[in-house]
């Protein structure tokens, strides 16, 4: 196969990659907006538990205590805030050790 063929492959996937990470660098940005205008005095945290979605999109009320070094109820409320904001997603209905999903980053690493 000829050389060329093979650079046009590597420009294309390279333009792939930076087109997601703009992406992802652009809902990093609205989502951060949106916490700090929402939020008000619980933003600070709001942005720690963003910054780890980004390595951990998938989380319970217990992964966000650990996280934040915060209680049940605080990691809850902030889960459910910012459920209602449209950045989390509930999985499944279960009644107990509900799992929270931030689906617009997965939405964007998983294709």
């Amino acid at each position: 196969m000829p050389l060329a063929f093979h650079l046009d492959g590597i420009a294309d996937v390279a333009d792939k990659a930076i087109r997601d990470a703009r992406a992802v660098l652009e809902l990093r940005e609205t989502d951060r907006l949106t916490i700090a205008r929402e939020l008000a005095h619980q933003a600070g945290i709001g942005h720690v538990l963003l910054d780890n979605l980004f390595e951990r999109p998938v989380v319970t009320v217990r992964n966000v205590m650990g996280m934040l070094e915060v209680s049940y109820d605080v990691s809850r409320r902030l889960i459910l805030k910012m459920a209602s904001l449209g950045i989390l997603d509930e999985l499944g209905n279960r009644k107990r050790n509900k799992a929270w999903l931030y689906r617009d980053y997965f939405n964007l690493i998983s294709v």
